[in-house]
């Protein structure tokens, strides 16, 4: 059985050139398998392909930044009969294509194969993607039937970036279609540092869990739960801490808001913050924007709800 790897490539070239470099020393016949990059035509990737000179490697670029989009021109133009996804800052286990091409062929009814995501951070400011027992299905470690593919349309190019691949779980799923979680199919995705700014940019993905919701409210409460379970927690516990705050202008100001603040930092501490590794100025940092983005979630959850539309 032959397969294609499709890596829908985001400007990070020293962490693709680390993923193709696991791909292309995979233990699986080199003839059995091809890797599709797809990048942005404004990017440097193009470069990268050039460099590494595989002929396994096939390169297009498109005129979006988008990983939807990117992934859908990627499993178009392959030429085999099922589709791995993988990111531009992850590395697929030696084994990975041999035990995905095994899962497949002990299983011929099932329609996509979601694989195990590792990952080993242990500091506050990077982030990495992890799915140890199934049902979070990220398009780091997914890989799906072309056929599937074509009949459902791909991914749902409307979402752009979070939720896109879940949403692409949830049609096929609804399609009848039957989807394997298999720990043997390991990729690990390294921890990638991320700014200030990436943490207060969060409240912006909420537009992908509702419009997720709207599409498949039945599926997203059965696989995620409450809607935003997880920020509407820590939005209201931020907005608890500042009527404390508040509270405490009007009545004893010292005792008042030293006694939210610990309460703030001993939240985000066991929400976020536990077994991490920070400085004093990581923490301070943390803290605050945490808190902004928390204070804003409900604003942009309810702006979102309004306007988003689903067909």
């Amino acid at each position: 059985m032959k397969i294609s790897v499709v890596i829908p490539a985001h400007n990070r070239d020293t962490l693709l050139k680390e993923t193709l470099q696991a791909l292309l020393n995979q233990n699986f016949p080199k003839q059995e398998y091809e890797i599709i990059v797809v990048g942005y035509y404004k990017n440097t990737t193009k470069k990268v392909i050039q460099d590494l000179n595989s002929s396994q490697i096939k390169y297009f670029e498109i005129d979006s930044p988008w990983p939807d989009q990117k992934r859908n021109v990627g499993w178009k133009n392959a030429n085999t009969n099922i589709v791995a996804f993988t990111d531009d800052d992850c590395i697929p286990q030696k084994d990975w294509l041999t035990n995905l091409v095994h899962a497949f062929n002990q299983n011929p009814d099932i329609a996509g194969i979601e694989g195990k995501t590792t990952q080993d951070n242990q500091k506050l400011f990077f982030h990495a993607t992890e799915n140890l027992t199934g049902r979070k299905f990220p398009a780091c470690n997914f890989a799906v039937k072309k056929e599937w593919l074509e009949k459902i349309h791909g991914f749902d190019e409307s979402y752009h970036f979070f939720r896109e691949d879940t949403d692409l779980a949830f049609k096929i799923i609804s399609a009848n279609g039957k989807i394997l979680f298999d720990p043997s199919v390991i990729v690990y995705h390294p921890p990638r540092k991320i700014s200030w700014k990436n943490i207060l940019n969060e409240i912006i993905l909420i537009k992908g869990d509702v419009r997720l919701y709207k599409k498949f409210p039945k599926l997203y409460s059965h696989y995620l739960g409450f809607l935003c379970k997880s920020s509407w927690k820590q939005s209201f516990f931020s907005w608890t801490i500042l009527f404390l705050i508040t509270y405490a202008l009007i009545l004893n100001f010292i005792i008042g808001v030293f006694t939210a603040i610990i309460l703030l930092f001993i939240f985000r501490f066991i929400i976020s913050m536990q077994g991490k590794r920070f400085s004093i100025q990581e923490f301070l940092i943390f803290n605050f924007t945490t808190v902004i983005r928390d204070l804003l979630f409900p604003f942009y959850f309810f702006y979102y709800w309004i306007t988003i539309k689903v067909s």
